[in-house]
């Protein structure tokens, strides 16, 4: 797994990971969340194991082993926030140990994860689409986003619970909500 894209040798040996920038520290830890929830299912899927350094590495790391780029990402990025490659490295240990031996991100189960963590990452699907809407509101008021929307199968980090119209919303970015009709 490569954080960023990477260079001519080492695109063809890695599963490119992109980690978008954001500019809180909420929306940082739930991009962190989900490259590392997302990272530790791809080399679960994949039968790579989870070794630093080796199966899974930043653009930094690809540079300064190939030397075909001097591109140094995430590592000052990571440090703005006081945060490194370290501790990535960490919570995707969590997540790949998990999900490895619970099938779940949190060692709980799956069944059970709503009730008992509201703080989780939850999987999506649309059974009837080929994506999963999200919603935003504002003063209370709901409305559809039309310019985005989750793949199916796939994990978001979510921190708050929203019951609006007898229907429970999951917050998956600052102002970007699903369904929970959408969980797996």
């Amino acid at each position: 797994m490569a954080f960023g894209g990477a260079v001519p040798t080492a695109n063809g040996k890695f599963i490119q990971v992109e980690l978008c920038r954001t500019h809180d520290h909420d929306s940082f830890a739930r991009s962190i969340a989900n490259d590392a929830y997302y990272t530790a299912s791809k080399l679960l899927q994949y039968n790579i194991p989870d070794k630093p350094w080796e199966t899974i590495v930043s653009h930094n790391q690809v540079s300064l082993t190939y030397h075909e780029t001097n591109h140094s990402d995430p590592t000052g990025y990571f440090s703005n926030w006081g945060y490194s490659m370290n501790l990535l490295y960490d919570m995707i240990e969590y997540y790949y140990n998990n999900l490895k031996t619970t099938g779940s991100a949190y060692g709980i189960n799956a069944a059970t994860q709503e009730a008992i963590n509201p703080n989780s990452t939850i999987k999506v699907n649309n059974k009837n689409g080929s994506y999963v809407p999200l919603v935003a509101f504002n003063n209370n008021q709901m409305t559809k986003i039309r310019n985005r929307a989750l793949a199916n199968h796939t994990a978001w980090y979510t921190d708050q619970t929203k019951d609006v119209n007898g229907t429970t919303y999951r917050r998956v970015a600052t102002n970007e909500w699903v369904s929970t009709s959408y969980l797996e």
